[in-house]
């Protein structure tokens, strides 16, 4: 991820959709569900699974991943074999600039 000359970077919109449930799921998502990404967990989402995607949402929305646009994250319960997958579906500019960060003076 590529700082501009304005001092923005670019961090990314994030979607999260069931990508397929052959063996169902114990919350009955199905194949197609989806949820947009914020800084909070999205409603109605389970808990566990959302936990095992922390790491992979993190990454793609700070532009990691290489060349890749998203990633398949498998649900935790055991019972079922829910995918997900996480798709970038647009930016979010992101000041960065030095004079707007705060430093303690000592």
């Amino acid at each position: 991820m590529a700082d501009n000359k304005k001092g923005e970077s670019k961090r990314f919109k994030l979607k999260i959709t069931v990508y397929s449930a052959p063996k169902g799921c114990s919350l009955g998502f199905k194949e197609g569900d989806s949820w947009l990404i914020t800084n909070r967990t999205p409603g109605g989402m389970c808990l566990s699974a959302y936990a095992s995607m922390v790491p992979q949402i993190r990454t793609l929305r700070m532009g990691g991943g290489g060349n890749r646009d998203y990633c398949r994250v498998c649900c935790p319960d055991p019972r079922y074999c829910v995918v997900y997958e996480i798709k970038k579906i647009g930016t979010i500019p992101v000041e960065t600039s030095l004079k707007n960060k705060k430093t303690a003076s000592g």
